[in-house]
């Protein structure tokens, strides 16, 4: 670039003085000399314009780059919080709770000048929470026409809004909500504002996919509440025999427990037991479940070339639907052709395009796919959102924990977790 500044300036001076040559001399020489120095100054001035678009392309290209990396790997943090939420919650819901959480959830995925969360369930419960600048508020005719809104907002300029004219006299420009909302029953919202700072589209994407998880939540649990008050009605007034409300009962729950037990006798077979006996190495596995049935599932089977698989599977959820996608996922594997299974990144690729395919939008999968080679002691693995894999190493005696993980399995169309990675076991 100073090269080309610097040509452009002795250009400049020569056409100069063969402007003033031209005034005294009429040769014809000199005409030569002057529009060829006239072309060289044009050319000059496109190479210059050509490389600075060339720079500004590739700064732009770097930035871009940079932001996608930040995005992943937040991505990554966020569906676990997701996934430690359900944990948490599934089994009975406590709303304070569980709003705080999801403020601290969705402010690192905003980081906007204010947040807030509210959440109103009918005769039952409501509460509204804010973080980010304390002086700002939301307005209570803001907050209930958020309360009817059953679509995303992604505003640039709140100007042009009349409903948010009162936020806009406090100082803020940009905004992003979205309901929490399932069947058309909406719970709440979150809504995030900012003073200059546009929110990203993938920031809108995190946060439909928190509000969607937290409103499952909110309805399972009024879903089980009905239930149970339906249920008690109905028995109370049609059954006048408590022993024959009870024998009843007792037969429900033996039917139901047969049923699971079988459920789970048929799990249990799917794993590989017993396990492959490989000379000069003990192998040996231990699958307990939480309930009588659900989404962890472990495989190893063997490959080409005196090579084994091995693949540590955790879906989403629990019970009999995590079981069923866990079924889902072994038949794929299965069929899987033995050459694409020798490679761990193209396996978690087709199985990810699979689940994205064949299952609901907010099902997703933790799992780590190795492939072992007794002769060499090498395990190759790719962690997509699993527990991180310990090593023992009695010489010295020392515990590793492989820190290597990334995005699950079910949730991106276009997967992509980086690439595979080796470790080497030894004697003891």
């Amino acid at each position: 670039m100073k090269r080309n500044k610097t040509l452009l300036f002795l250009g400049l001076l020569v056409w100069l003085i063969g402007s003033i040559a031209l005034l005294l001399e009429k040769s014809l020489a000199f005409y030569l000399s002057y529009f060829l120095l006239f072309f060289l100054l044009i050319f000059t001035l496109l190479q210059t314009s050509r490389q600075e678009k060339t720079l500004t392309y590739l700064e732009k290209e770097r930035e871009s780059l940079t932001l996608r990396l930040e995005d992943k790997e937040r991505i990554a943090e966020i569906f676990e919080d997701i996934s430690r939420l359900y944990d948490k919650f599934v089994e009975k819901i406590d709303f304070p709770k569980l709003v705080e959480e999801t403020l601290n959830c969705t402010g690192r995925i905003l980081e906007s000048d204010l947040l807030v969360i509210a959440v109103r369930i009918k005769d039952v419960w409501e509460k509204e929470i804010k973080s980010g600048d304390e002086s700002a508020f939301l307005p209570k005719e803001v907050k209930e026409y958020l309360f009817t809104q059953r679509e995303e907002l992604l505003l640039d300029d709140l100007s042009h809004y009349p409903p948010f004219h009162l936020m806009k006299k406090q100082g803020f420009n940009r905004m992003l909500s979205t309901p929490l909302h399932t069947k058309g029953t909406i719970y709440g919202f979150i809504a995030g504002f900012n003073y200059t700072r546009n929110f990203h589209p993938n920031q809108q994407f995190l946060l439909s996919t928190l509000a969607h998880h937290i409103a499952l939540l909110i309805e399972n649990t009024q879903l089980l509440e009905k239930i149970k008050k339906i249920s008690l009605k109905r028995e109370i007034g049609k059954v006048e025999d408590l022993k024959e409300l009870e024998r009843r009962l007792e037969i429900e729950k033996k039917v139901e427990e047969r049923e699971l037990e079988l459920a789970r006798q048929i799990q249990q077979k799917l794993l590989p037991f017993p396990l492959p006996e490989l000379p000069g190495w003990e192998i040996d596995a231990l699958a307990v479940q939480s309930l009588e049935v659900g989404g962890d599932y472990f495989d190893i089977f063997p490959l080409r070339k005196n090579k084994w698989g091995v693949v540590m599977v955790d879906v989403s959820g629990k019970g009999v639907p995590a079981a069923l996608i866990m079924v889902m996922l072994r038949t794929a594997l299965h069929t899987l052709s033995p050459t694409k299974k020798e490679n761990p990144k193209t396996t978690l690729e087709y199985l990810n395009q699979y689940l994205f395919r064949e299952t609901e939008k907010h099902i997703f999968v933790s799992i780590l796919y190795a492939i072992f080679h007794p002769e060499e002691g090498k395990i190759e693995f790719l962690n997509a959102g699993g527990e991180y894999p310990i090593i023992y190493r009695s010489k010295p005696k020392k515990i590793e924990m492989i820190k290597e993980g990334g995005l699950v399995l079910g949730l991106v169309e276009n997967w992509e977790n980086g690439e595979v990675k080796e470790v080497f076991l030894e004697e003891g």
